[in-house]
């Protein structure tokens, strides 16, 4: 059973937005150098097709809509009041393995280029299945529970979060028993203007 990775980030909406508001998030999206989603077809490697596009769907029995993005990338960034959740294309051990294969810059990058552009600052990264107590938390994301608040409980459940990649080791990831969440603010890609 995979275990996909989510980023919860503390970007969010008025309900009263105007739907201009998400075409101005598609264009900062469409002005991204992400590289796109490949896949096999008849023995050669090609490039997912298309652009950014996005689509309102209501809450059902909630007085709210949220705004889901899709484009031909690895990420896909969903909109709440509330809060702001990226599924992904990669399994959880990502954050584990990245370091160990010098992808942790360009990770980085491209998340917070994602986040910049949907109005966020800062990201948790969390699991769905399979994993202990980690997708209780994007439970509660998809429920539009505020950012803050999730980040709250994380840091009285785990305590300080892990925010140095190369403290993961992936020989002592155990998805039944998660002691530790990590947390990235850009902090360093933010004073050089990325």
């Amino acid at each position: 059973m995979a275990t996909d990775l989510y980023i919860l980030t503390n970007a969010k909406f008025a309900v009263s937005e105007s739907l201009e508001f998400f075409d101005i998030i598609t264009s900062k999206l469409k002005a991204l150098p992400l590289n796109r989603a490949q896949y096999m077809h008849k023995g050669k490697c090609l490039e997912v097709e298309g652009d950014w596009n996005y689509k309102v769907y209501q809450e059902e029995e909630d007085n709210y809509y949220s705004i889901w993005f899709d484009g031909p990338y690895a990420y896909f960034p969903k909109m709440f009041p509330n809060i702001c959740y990226i599924s992904t294309t990669f399994r959880y051990s990502t954050l584990y393995q990245i370091f160990e294969y010098n992808r942790v810059d360009s990770f980085r990058k491209d998340v917070f280029s994602i986040v910049k552009a949907v109005g966020g600052s800062e990201v948790i990264f969390v699991a769905d299945n399979a994993c202990d107590k980690l997708n209780g938390y994007l439970s509660m994301a998809w429920d539009n529970c505020p950012y803050e608040v999730i980040k709250a409980e994380m840091l009285k459940e785990f305590g300080q979060p892990v925010t140095d990649y190369s403290k993961l080791d992936y020989i002592k990831l155990n998805y039944q028993n998660i002691t530790e969440f990590v947390f990235d603010d850009f902090k360093d890609l933010k004073q050089i203007g990325e």
